[in-house]
């Protein structure tokens, strides 16, 4: 059996990847990793921490995701309209074999690079898994 968390990424990336609104922001640009040499805009999932929820008494998980956000441009806008949707997606996010009990966007984090003038964002998000 695959891991709660392996099956809860994929369903989100795959929700992402089919969210219309961040298509035309991103493009096709919705990644697992960040690439080698990647440009903006893009979105990657670039951390998950994982907490046992035992000892609630509570079969499941707390899963900690963190988005790496990035803008083509120096405005912040872009980056704030791409956790909108984010957020979004998680709220209709109901993947067939992951029970989902929370959904809370904890943290939107910007800035520029000054050197590049791009945008960037890094959004932290936590659910918890009532499924092992």
């Amino acid at each position: 059996m695959t891991h709660a968390a392996t099956r809860l990424e994929r369903a989100l990336l795959v929700a992402l990847r089919a969210d219309p609104a961040l298509k035309a922001l991103v493009g096709a640009s919705i990644y697992e990793a960040p690439p080698p040499g990647g440009r903006a805009p893009d979105i990657a999932l670039i951390q998950h921490d994982l907490s046992p929820r035992d000892a609630d008494l509570v079969a499941g998980h707390e899963h900690r995701l963190v988005f790496q956000l990035r803008a083509s441009g120096a405005a912040k806008k872009p980056v704030h309209d791409m956790a909108e949707r984010i957020a979004a997606v998680l709220a209709a996010l109901v993947p067939a074999d992951i029970a989902i009990s929370l959904r809370r966007l904890d943290t939107l984090e910007t800035s520029v690079d000054a050197v590049k003038r791009e945008a960037n964002g890094r959004l932290v998000v936590r659910l918890f898994s009532d499924t092992p």
